[in-house]
């Protein structure tokens, strides 16, 4: 028989992952870095960074809407859930994704523009910024709010174009004073699949 890290352990590797040196003991868990974040919204990202990015919004509000959501102010409501709230994301969920999406192909084939990916975002910062047609409106901004339990402040914008299958996303982080990490996620799709 093939002991569990000599098969184990190079995948992870091959992944972007390790084989822990010690299988007994606490690890620290590190937080995601802006690399981290960049290569995971960019849809190619290794299994330990996944992690890292998904634990980060653990207690937070995941949000993912098409552009589209503007035209039916009731799609983000004042009361009860959105259809557009992502509950429960975890590494398994983040990879069907990028499989099924294509948005991992895009990258892979290098059919992908990262056109923004910064981190200490500041509202007032470049206001023309926020005039863009892929960013929130004060709906989803309030609803955003409101399940959050108190007021938001964005952190950290990204904004990629996966050309092999014509989706323009803008995604943005938002932290609550109580250090949750939220994650607001809007796309434009020219050829209507999502």
């Amino acid at each position: 028989r093939m002991p569990t890290a000599a098969f184990a352990g190079p995948l992870l590797t091959a992944l972007g992952g390790s084989w822990p040196s010690s299988p007994i003991g606490p690890t620290a868990v590190q937080p995601a870095t802006l690399m981290d974040y960049t290569r995971f919204h960019g849809m190619h990202v290794g299994v330990s960074a996944a992690r890292r990015c998904v634990r980060s919004f653990d207690s937070g509000v995941i949000l993912f809407s098409p552009v589209s959501y503007r035209k039916d102010p009731a799609l983000f409501p004042r009361a009860g859930v959105s259809r557009f709230e992502v509950f429960n994301l975890t590494v398994i969920k983040y990879y069907l994704l990028v499989l099924f999406t294509l948005t991992g192909l895009s990258t892979f084939l290098g059919l992908t523009q990262i056109i923004d990916a910064r981190d200490n975002l500041a509202t007032g910062e470049d206001a023309s910024l926020w005039q863009h047609p892929l960013h929130p409106d004060s709906g989803m901004v309030e609803y955003l709010t409101r399940r959050a339990g108190g007021p938001v402040t964005p952190v950290r914008r990204f904004e990629y174009r996966f050309l092999l299958v014509g989706l323009h996303v803008v995604m943005l982080h938002y932290r609550s004073p109580d250090g949750a990490l939220h994650l607001m996620e809007i796309y434009d799709s020219r050829l209507g699949w999502w």
